[in-house]
């Protein structure tokens, strides 16, 4: 499924992140969930997952210090989730894409597919000195 062959590339990409560097994904929309590998190591220390349901004007503060990866997920191909990514993703600072690549639409649940035959996965770095 796409789940999985993102799963696997993210735990990949997500090793290599120089420490300390936290992790931001939508996390949940409607009733789909993604879970990213958060157990991965990154320079020697478990990456730092921070899931988002919903955006809060704490989380904006909090991304002006320290080092923070963004993940646009196959949540972010999904009917339930594409608006909460748009709404997440307008809000945060600019970013630089690390890596991105396009998966084949296979869903694990058939009832929930997916907006495009190809589904974007990118890990972006976020610079809060670059205003949007």
């Amino acid at each position: 499924t796409t789940e999985q062959l993102e799963y696997r590339l993210l735990r990949r990409h997500l090793a290599h992140l120089e420490a300390p560097c936290s992790v931001l994904y939508v996390r949940q929309a409607e009733r789909e969930a993604l879970w990213l590998p958060g157990y991965v190591r990154s320079a020697g220390e478990a990456a730092h997952m921070v899931p988002i349901e919903r955006w809060d004007d704490g989380l904006a503060e909090r991304l002006r210090r320290g080092c923070w990866v963004y993940v646009h997920t196959s949540l972010c191909s999904r009917r339930q989730g594409a608006g909460r990514c748009r709404e997440v993703e307008s809000r945060l600072p600019a970013r630089t894409v690390m890596s991105s690549t396009r998966l084949p639409a296979r869903p694990s649940v058939d009832r929930e597919p997916y907006l495009t035959s190809d589904v974007p996965i990118s890990v972006e770095r976020l610079d809060p000195r670059v205003g949007r």
